[in-house]
């Protein structure tokens, strides 16, 4: 005669090998998970960690320092003779040509073009032409002596006149000398030239506003 098996009512209870495996496996699926969210938000915010400031100097000019370009009208100043005897502005000269020069004296490449522009006035003189050249020195009032001693050793007839406070400067956006702005009678630029003139470039340029 068969006994009936005795039963277990206890629940049977999972080995600890196994429970650990499912652990493992949850761990695993998780840190995925947040692998995955990190890639995501990489790609959807690429720039949101980067607090490093842009210098918007050169790609947003402030309202005083406009980029000027060809086709632009020239805007108007009013700086003093080296003598500061007087003001000159460029409205001053309206209707004819004017050649700004803004130059210093620690620029030597300013230096090497000034003799080849007052022998280009002087020719400009000569032939009746009214073309009108204005050299604008940046340099501190301290080297203003130094300055005058310049004009006299290369004797410089056309005007010098001083941006010690560097109010043209700014409003024709100079970073760098030489640099020369051929506007014609309307006031309108025509050309600007960085870097030091020689007489082709004079002469060039000269036809386009005279």
């Amino acid at each position: 005669m068969l006994l009936p098996m005795a039963i277990d009512p206890s629940p049977q209870r999972p080995s600890p090998n196994r429970t650990s495996r499912a652990m493992f496996i949850v761990i695993i699926v998780l840190a995925a998970a947040v692998v995955l969210i990190i890639i995501v938000a990489g790609f959807l915010y690429p720039n949101s960690s980067n607090t490093t400031p842009r210098n918007t100097a050169t790609t947003n000019p402030s309202p005083t320092q406009v980029v000027l370009h060809v086709g632009n009208t020239a805007p108007n100043f009013a700086l003093s003779t080296l003598a500061g005897d007087r003001t000159v502005s460029l409205s001053d000269y309206r209707g004819k040509p004017v050649l700004l020069n803004f130059w210093s004296l620690q620029c030597p490449d300013c230096l090497k073009e000034t003799p080849a522009l007052q022998k280009f006035y002087l020719r400009q003189q000569a032939t009746g032409k009214d073309l009108v050249i204005l050299g604008i020195n940046l340099d501190l009032q301290s080297n203003f002596t130094a300055v005058a001693r310049f004009q006299e050793q290369y004797n410089l007839t056309y005007p010098i006149i001083v941006d010690d406070q560097l109010q043209a400067r700014a409003r024709y956006n100079v970073t760098t000398t030489p640099t020369s702005y051929f506007i014609d009678r309307r006031s309108i630029i025509r050309s600007i030239v960085v870097g030091p003139l020689d007489d082709t470039t004079l002469h060039k340029d000269s036809m386009q506003i005279g």
